[in-house]
């Protein structure tokens, strides 16, 4: 009896692991996410197996298959627990990470390339548009026009920027209408925002060519910026001046603002080395196209431009560190927090300004995963 059960395990175990790879969990190990697309995992996984491709069908797959060992169990009389039931219950319910996963075994199986953010020339330039390509970064931090949307759409971190005094009926107004403030800043933004990482790493300059026929500069009409003030005008011409004065290199990753982790500590001032896998768009600069920014994502100018020159100051000076700071600061003088205060807005538009554009070499990369 022994030896037809023990025949009987191995042709269940060979019937159904022959011809399947199973794909392994990233680093060797169960991934913390600071960023995942579910929807663009299934997509793509639809399009390997040659048609739709959902949750609900990858349970009903996974289903049978469980279903089958069970029956041949049966046939040999191995015999059939309640808790082996409910194993079997809890293992074939798929999940983000796990499809995720699923999807990266057969990306490796095609042609998935691993890239150095520094070697632009050697390892991105010549790239086909659509290539997935995986990299590591230690650069990767929220936009500072981020940090106002993160911190407001957790209650917990919102209640910490602005504490509610125990005593005094005004101050308590005063936080009160700051919270109402911030949450309005949130809901002009949108639940889901649409957001974009930028990644510059350092490079070795090289020498500047001097060129005598320039092409006209494609910026910001001004007519795009009749809603803000003249201090907000200057600062993105700042911003795009500075832009175009620069060489260096620059990555932009869309992001879904809403599929960021709540877990603010594996981003907040940069989380160490992250792991990222997605598929480069666009490269730059594109043949015959010589503009500069040679790349400006509107989509994201458009939904935060306007909110944060709006937004309450507090609210932009709190959850910018570096005008967070200065309020801190024990020796900072009345005048200097004020300075600081008006400054956030400022800073706020900058950064949108600079990390939505690529000055002139760069490439559009939409994430699929960050974890590490």
């Amino acid at each position: 009896m022994a030896a037809i059960v023990a025949a009987g395990l191995l042709l269940v175990s060979g019937a159904f692991s022959k011809g399947r790879h199973e794909p392994a969990f990233p680093a060797n190990g169960p991934a913390e996410f600071l960023y995942l697309d579910g929807a663009r995992v299934l997509a793509y996984l639809a399009q390997f197996d040659g048609g739709n491709f959902t949750s609900e069908q990858l349970t009903r797959r996974l289903s049978s298959e469980q279903s089958g060992k069970v029956s041949v169990q049966d046939a040999l009389e191995l015999g059939e627990s309640s808790a082996a039931e409910e194993s079997v219950s809890r293992t074939i319910t798929p999940t983000a990470a796990g499809n995720y996963i699923e999807l990266l075994s057969k990306l490796e199986g095609h042609g998935l390339k691993t890239i150095g953010l520094r070697r632009f020339g050697k390892d991105v330039s010549h790239l086909t548009e659509g290539q997935f390509v995986t990299f590591r970064t230690h650069a990767l931090s929220p936009p500072v026009y981020l940090n106002p949307y993160l911190a407001v759409r957790q209650r917990r971190t919102l209640s910490t920027l602005f504490p509610m005094p125990l005593a005094g009926v005004a101050r308590r107004a005063r936080v009160r209408r700051e919270r109402a403030e911030a949450r309005l800043f949130r809901d002009e933004v949108g639940r889901d925002p649409r957001v974009v990482f930028a990644l510059r790493p350092t490079v070795k300059p090289r020498p500047r060519k001097s060129h005598h026929h320039e092409a006209p500069q494609r910026g910001l009409k001004e007519g795009e910026l009749h809603e803000l003030s003249p201090a907000l005008k200057r600062a993105k011409r700042r911003a795009e001046r500075k832009l175009k004065e620069k060489r260096r290199i620059q990555y932009l990753m869309p992001m879904d603002a809403q599929l960021i982790t709540q877990e603010r500590s594996l981003i907040k001032f940069g989380g160490g080395e992250f792991t990222v896998v997605g598929k480069v768009v666009r490269i730059f600069p594109e043949r015959g196209d010589t503009h500069r920014p040679a790349y400006v994502d509107s989509p994201t100018l458009e939904t935060w431009e306007q909110p944060l020159g709006q937004a309450p100051q507090m609210l932009l000076c709190k959850t910018d560190p570096r005008c967070a700071a200065k309020l801190r600061a024990k020796r900072s003088t009345a005048a200097q927090r004020r300075r600081a205060l008006h400054h956030a807005r400022i800073w706020a538009i900058e950064a949108l300004t600079e990390q939505t554009a690529i000055a002139r070499r760069g490439a559009v990369i939409v994430p699929i995963a960050v974890y590490k």
